[in-house]
């Protein structure tokens, strides 16, 4: 899934996060842009927990973010900012 910001500067992404014990359980993996892929860590005490996983760092539009969830893990919303 691609999620295209075109008049947004940034995005974040809501859901339930992964089990842990599974492989990429206490992570995702995301891209910007069709660039670099990076892991995007959950901080979360005691998964799988609902709530945002993710927020992007302001960029200029238009934006395109792929997230590439870990099993288990849920987007269920995604909130562009302006």
């Amino acid at each position: 899934m691609v999620i295209d910001v075109e008049l947004g500067t940034s995005v974040t992404s809501i859901g339930n996060t992964g089990t842990p014990g599974l492989p990429f359980g206490g992570s995702a993996i995301g891209q910007i842009d069709n660039g670099t892929m990076f892991v995007i860590g959950y901080d979360d005490p005691s998964p799988p927990t609902y709530k945002q996983w993710f927020q992007s760092p302001k960029m200029i539009a238009p934006l395109f973010f792929t997230p590439v969830t870990g099993v288990g893990t849920q987007m269920d919303l995604n909130l562009v900012g302006f």
